[in-house]
């Protein structure tokens, strides 16, 4: 069995942010949903990604019907580094 590479990781997340482009982000439990994997799992592939994933925060109503706020995830634009001169 072989690894997935980052830019696996990277071009899924892209995917499944395109799902919702209007969104905040999304929480790891979403992410993690879409994913077919567990909670954990989704925090380890951001965790692989944390230079273009930029954490926020969203309301979120419990099933207690209280609401709280969440962190959330969604892709942040690439940015070009320039070339270091010597």
């Amino acid at each position: 069995m072989t690894a997935i590479t980052r830019d696996e990781w990277l071009n899924e997340l892209e995917r499944v942010m395109a799902q919702r482009p209007s969104s905040d982000g999304l929480t790891s439990q979403e992410l993690a949903d879409r994913w077919g994997c567990c909670r954990r799992v989704a925090l380890e592939r951001l965790n692989r990604l944390r230079d273009r994933v930029a954490i926020g925060k969203k309301a979120h109503v419990g099933i207690d019907g209280r609401m709280s706020m969440v962190a959330c995830y969604r892709l942040r634009p690439e940015v070009k580094r320039a070339a270091k001169r010597r």
